[in-house]
């Protein structure tokens, strides 16, 4: 709303997925990346989308991909179902 509203582009969103591959979403979306994560250090903010499962989705290599954006001042946040 913020780019629409200014006539121009004050923010982008990205995909990035674990691994480059589709995620599929617990109502069954499918995300396909649009760039990977060497683009990461190019951000301000990464957003990572949780939800239902959320632990045994992640792995050691996105851990520390997030550490590693964390360490170089990339602010991070997360969206989930919001029921915890």
């Amino acid at each position: 709303m913020a780019n629409y509203i200014s006539r121009k582009t004050l923010y982008t969103w990205s995909v990035v997925t674990p691994h480059d591959t589709l995620a599929k979403a617990s109502n069954g979306l499918l995300l396909s990346p649009d760039t990977g994560d060497e683009d990461l250090d190019e951000c301000a903010a990464i957003f990572v989308c949780g939800g239902v499962n959320v632990r045994e989705a992640v792995d050691a290599r996105t851990r520390s991909l997030l550490r590693h954006c964390a360490s170089r001042g990339i602010a991070l946040g997360a969206l989930c179902t919001g029921d915890r």
